[in-house]
């Protein structure tokens, strides 16, 4: 009779271990179960990201387009301004006067130091200028620029972790890791 009840008490273990083992494996399940939604959820979200791509690109051509059309515009308005006649009318009368104006400019002792002078400016200027580049050694982005590439690199990265996910969760389902 002690045996019976020994077997029975084993039994009764058995079973008890068996409803554990299913219970985990319900857990386990319910896991991977979840595991999958987010799988799916993050491959939505690169398949996402990915139609975007193009939106950018055409948006960044589409920019540079404009740059350049900017930049033809100002050179053809410059071409023309070039080509456009001048009609000028020289008499004596103009001749004279500015012969007489050039005459006193020459003895005037403004004319005979304004060599030395702009030297001097322009050596000033250069100071002050190498004085502010040595001030200023880094690189200066401005804020669109920053924010068009913090954000390309932001969904490379996204995209790059969810194809991270799924090659983890392929190699799991297929019990090559």
């Amino acid at each position: 009779m002690a045996k019976d009840i020994t077997k029975l008490v084993a039994k009764i273990e058995q079973k008890q271990e068996f409803k554990e083992e299913v219970s985990n494996f319900d857990e386990q399940l319910k896991t991977l179960r979840l595991t999958v939604t987010n799988l799916i959820t993050c491959t939505d979200n690169v398949r996402l990201a990915s139609l975007e791509v193009p939106v950018l690109l055409a948006s960044f051509n589409v920019a540079k387009d404009s740059i350049d059309n900017a930049i033809d515009g100002i050179c053809n308005a410059i071409t023309r301004a070039h080509q456009t006649p001048v009609k000028v009318d020289f008499t004596d009368e103009s001749k004279s006067y500015l012969e007489a104006t050039h005459q006193k400019l020459i003895e005037n002792e403004l004319i005979k130091n304004h060599e030395a002078k702009v030297d001097d400016s322009l050596k000033a200027l250069g100071n002050k200028v190498e004085k502010a580049m040595n001030g200023y050694k880094s690189i200066f982005i401005d804020k669109k620029t920053f924010n068009i590439y913090f954000w390309l690199f932001i969904v490379i990265m996204e995209i790059a972790l969810c194809s991270s996910i799924l090659l983890i969760c392929y190699a799991i389902k297929f019990g090559k890791l």
